[in-house]
């Protein structure tokens, strides 16, 4: 089985809800199907371990809506769920996470470097201040 990610693992299920959502109706998760679940337009079957912390997680976050009973998941998709699917999900929540994170070091090692440069070119300067005020004594 290939391992996902716990955010390719939310975006799946967030994707087969968007996709299999009737307005009026609720979609029902029996937790033993659940691999087939999560495996629908996967070509291979993908370890789903955690699945209920999954569900959970989803249904803290407000995207789906639902409840545990008789062993098996209802849930439907809301549209805060709608609109977070089609911005690309956790996953691309997390890409921009990243990307946001490497630009701020970035601007910290340029204001580090700066700081650097100013601070040589202010030593250069106090010293040839020196070096004129000491040479010009005659």
């Amino acid at each position: 089985m290939e391992q996902t990610s716990i955010e390719k693992k939310l975006d799946l299920l967030l994707e087969y809800l968007k996709n299999n959502q009737s307005s009026a109706m609720s979609i029902k998760i029996p937790t033993a199907q659940v691999i087939e679940f999560y495996d629908y337009d996967i070509k291979n079957k993908i370890d789903f371990s955690g699945r209920e912390l999954c569900i959970q997680k989803l249904l803290k976050d407000k995207y789906i809506e639902g409840s545990l009973s008789n062993d098996a998941y209802s849930v439907r998709i809301t549209i805060d769920g709608l609109l977070f699917c089609n911005e690309g999900g956790y996953t691309e929540r997390k890409r921009k996470s990243r990307i946001s994170t490497n630009h701020k070091q970035i601007q910290n090692w340029a204001i580090a470097i700066g700081a650097i440069v100013a601070g040589v070119y202010a030593l250069f300067q106090m010293l040839q201040g020196f070096l004129n005020f000491f040479c010009s004594c005659k």
